[in-house]
């Protein structure tokens, strides 16, 4: 293990850590988010006995959720270059250095599927079908099999490639 870096290995590691760990903790209590998360509540119609609670709208599906179950997304990617010792000052501007303006409020699917095109670089359409293949992957490899023959797909022999196979089948039917 090296002592530099602990746990985490390497230079990337520790990077990594600093965004995800020391960031993201001054970012949950930042005064523009609490203020932008404050003004967005309303009430609205949640739950099985359709009485009106606290809830925040998610601009992406546009249902209504709890509070606690929205994130606040920053409409432009605080990560654009990589994370490198040059790129952490621009990170954190882009972090902390934001208006109203530039925040959005989205429920957990949706901020997974907008993280997921801004890192691998793809449209919300293609991240959404990519997340349901990973979901299909995290079955057992027997249930996998067993649907892709269930949809006249012969499966693969590799995981990975059960997964590439339901994802352009996801692709096809949804064009």
């Amino acid at each position: 293990m090296n002592s530099r870096y602990g746990y985490l290995r390497n230079e990337k590691g520790l990077l990594s850590w600093i965004v995800n760990k020391v960031l993201r903790s001054g970012w949950a209590k930042h005064p523009v988010k609490q203020t932008f998360t404050l003004r967005a509540m309303c009430t609205a119609p949640i739950g099985k006995n359709g009485r009106g609670i606290k809830a925040i709208q998610c601009e992406g599906c546009l249902q209504y959720f709890r509070p606690k179950e929205v994130q606040v997304n920053h409409k432009n990617n605080c990560v654009q270059n990589g994370v490198s010792w040059e790129e952490l000052p621009h990170i954190i501007r882009r972090m902390f250095d934001v208006g109203l303006e530039d925040l959005e409020h989205l429920c957990k699917d949706c901020h997974d599927i907008v993280t997921y095109s801004e890192r691998y670089d793809c449209t919300k359409e293609e991240a959404k079908l990519h997340k349901k293949a990973i979901r299909f992957s995290k079955k057992s490899a027997k249930e996998q099999k067993e649907l892709l023959v269930k949809a006249g797909i012969e499966p693969a022999k590799s995981a990975t490639g059960r997964r590439e196979q339901v994802f352009n089948y996801l692709k096809e039917r949804a064009k």
